[in-house]
């Protein structure tokens, strides 16, 4: 028996959501994209893909974008981290280029208010969770279409 993906909207939809992941993916590193309603931000940043609560409140903004090269220091892989607001008081900051994203945006939450956070998945990570769904709904298609069988299989 054919899998016959191609007519599949589970393989179509998981090489569409993958194809979006990566493409954002590539793009967070040229661009900054956000989305700001009063003190919630959605990112899309250095890797990663972030939801948080600033102690910054904002316009309701229909998003941003900004161009930026150089800023932070390259992490091979970048870990998925939260950070969180500590009002802790900042002696100084790191040198242009001299820190990671994710050092730096601890740094910031921290002298922010405890009701700050920041929740930053990058997008590796997102790809990969996104893979092994796929895989899991593709794997259980086979199986279900084994266990029916074809009709022409049936006829015979």
């Amino acid at each position: 028996m054919k899998l016959a993906l191609h007519r599949s909207i589970i393989f179509w939809s998981g090489l569409l959501v993958m194809g979006f992941i990566v493409w954002a993916w590539a793009i967070s590193y040229d661009h900054r994209s956000w989305v700001n309603f009063e003190s919630y931000a959605l990112a899309n940043t250095e890797g990663y893909a972030s939801v948080g609560h600033t102690w910054i409140p904002t316009q309701n903004d229909a998003g941003h974008s900004k161009t930026r090269r150089g800023q932070y220091r390259y992490e091979r892989v970048a870990p998925p981290f939260i950070a969180r607001g500590k009002e802790a008081a900042i002696s100084s900051w790191p040198e242009w280029g001299q820190a990671t994203y994710k050092e730096v945006l601890t740094l910031a939450y921290s002298a922010g208010p405890a009701a700050a956070w920041g929740v930053f998945v990058p997008h590796w990570l997102l790809l990969l969770g996104s893979l092994l769904f796929w895989m899991a709904l593709l794997c259980g298609r086979a199986r279900r279409r084994k266990r029916m069988g074809t009709p022409l299989q049936e006829a015979v």
